[in-house]
């Protein structure tokens, strides 16, 4: 499990603040929402000071990335219950040295109880990997934004690597917990990035739309918002 250290609390969600304080914690930090919020609001706030559009169209639609990708990752795991590995080691090797290895045992609960959820959150949020999810599209939306650099996508993917090994290595993350949480990344960002070319071109408006679904195994309505 991750060994960052609660500095200090949130003045309004009194929540503790935490920050890496060791190689492994560092590497785990890589995924953090604390830091990406950082990267949004350096983009934002260049871009304010210095009248660049670009950044600032980079800052806020890095926000808004993340901000899906971590309800999505959110609902998903509350529908799965997939227990971290570091809290399920229930089988064990004896080597002939005499040393044990302990092997975790995957195991699903789906729709769990969510006030047995929320006690007991990492027997139940592995799958997917916000962390994973939430850095894939903050390099995707930069790399959009920034098509010219070529190195944002190699050090993002590299930065990327090093954060699931780290999740795998401490026992947050199986090695199935990161493929869909890319996917999502991927496609968030992009989605967030071109709404941001449509916003400036003066082709895309936010707008709610509620209709009724009615077909032969389900009726109920379909809510629709783009923004």
């Amino acid at each position: 499990k991750d060994k960052t250290t609660a500095f200090f609390n949130d003045p309004i969600f009194d929540q503790p603040i935490r920050f890496p304080t060791d190689l492994g914690s560092s590497l785990y930090f890589i995924g953090d929402g604390i830091l990406h919020l950082g990267i949004a609001s350096s983009f934002y706030t260049y871009g304010k000071f210095t009248h660049n559009n670009r950044a600032m169209q980079t800052g806020s639609q890095v926000a808004q990335a993340m901000a899906s990708a971590g309800f999505l990752t959110q609902v998903i795991k509350h529908i799965t219950g997939r227990v971290s590995p570091f809290k399920n080691y229930t089988s064990q090797d004896t080597l002939k040295d005499g040393a044990i290895i302990y092997h975790p045992e995957d195991k699903w609960t789906p729709f769990p109880n969510q006030i047995e959820y929320h006690e007991h959150v990492s027997t139940y949020d592995a799958f997917p990997s916000g962390h994973m999810a939430v850095c894939m599209a903050t390099v995707t939306v930069i790399a959009e934004n920034y098509s010219e650099i070529k190195w944002v996508r190699p050090m993002g993917y590299t930065a990327m690597t090093l954060l699931g090994f780290q999740m795998m290595n401490n026992g947050v993350h199986w090695v199935s917990d990161h493929p869909l949480s890319i996917a999502m990344g991927y496609y968030l960002g992009k989605i967030a990035a071109e709404n941001g070319r449509k916003k400036i071109s003066g082709e895309h408006k936010s707008n709610l739309s509620i209709k009724p679904m009615i077909n032969t195994n389900l009726t109920g309505i379909t809510i629709n918002y783009s923004f």
